[in-house]
């Protein structure tokens, strides 16, 4: 038989582990009880930078994105994700731009984002203009003929007005072939 010492401590250790079981008992009564809500009701949960972003947004409101990429960048995350981010809860409605650029959250819980088909800006197509006959080349009469074209030909060579219209590799070209001429000259 156990001493007196003995008998009470296991008898208080017993009464502690009731007790406890009991709490712990009601609280998963009380789990048991709440309803359940679908946790992929609004798409899948994630655990990201979207909602780190979401939530350093919804934590501090009326902040501008480059504030908000900073305090995300000192947690860790890459500032150009954070701006996208922003930028496509914007178009979602998650969060809302102030006309100075604050932002603030629309939503009191981070949904994932969802895909926006936004609007494809066209170009208006251009009209194809409609010929008019009394305009541009079909408005001259077809009974005048037209002069012909004849080349003007000099027989002078302007040396100036020669180097003035060629390129320098076509200058280099014709040094070349002038030294060839004359090599040809020297030679007979």
């Amino acid at each position: 038989m156990p001493d007196l010492r003995t008998a009470l401590a296991t008898a208080l250790i017993k009464s502690k582990e009731k007790q406890m079981n009991t709490q712990v008992n009601e609280l998963i009564k009380q789990w048991n009880d709440e309803p359940i809500d679908n946790p992929f009701k609004h798409g899948r949960i994630t655990s990201n930078t979207s909602r780190a972003t979401f939530n350093a947004i919804r934590d501090n409101p009326h902040r501008t994105t480059k504030e908000l990429r900073d305090i995300l960048h000192t947690q860790g995350y890459n500032e150009a994700s954070v701006s996208t981010l922003v930028t496509q809860m914007v178009r979602c409605g998650m969060i809302m731009r102030t006309a100075n650029g604050a932002i603030y959250t629309s939503l009191k819980e981070y949904r994932p984002i969802k895909k926006v088909n936004k609007p494809v800006k066209r170009k208006p197509q251009k009209k194809a203009p409609t010929q008019n006959v009394a305009s541009g080349i079909a408005a001259i009469p077809r009974s005048i003929p037209l002069a012909p074209v004849t080349p003007t030909v000099s027989n002078t060579l302007n040396i100036d007005a020669l180097l003035a219209t060629i390129t320098l590799k076509e200058a280099v070209l014709l040094v070349a072939a002038l030294q060839n001429m004359l090599k040809t000259l020297r030679m007979d």
